[in-house]
């Protein structure tokens, strides 16, 4: 299973959304995580990408599927968790929490 995480911060606002990336088996284990878990905090959606439907992906397969969920105060909270400014590179950089046992 490939799975990509990722918290995004939008244009540095205070909220955020976040973003799921799996690969093509794991679509049940997506589809559990839209319906059982972000759904019940905000809008999500799933995305198939090639997008097979588009006129110049036909004939292509599904190479992997992203949920995508809305801005929700939440999200925020985890984003200041798991990722910190540097001010050196002008970007966010994941890390690991400090309180990672309490956490899990």
């Amino acid at each position: 299973m490939i799975v990509i995480l990722v918290f995004l911060k939008i244009n540095n606002k205070t909220e955020d959304k976040y973003s799921i990336t799996i690969d093509v088996y794991s679509l049940n284990y997506l589809n559990h995580l839209d319906q059982k878990v972000y759904n019940q905090f905000t809008n999500t959606k799933i995305y198939a990408y090639l997008n097979i439907s588009l006129s110049h992906h036909k004939g292509k397969e599904v190479s992997y599927y992203q949920l995508r969920t809305k801005i929700y105060p939440l999200y925020t909270t985890v984003h200041s968790l798991w990722y910190k400014w540097n001010n050196d590179e002008n970007r966010f950089i994941k890390i690991i929490p400090l309180n990672i046992f309490d956490i899990f």
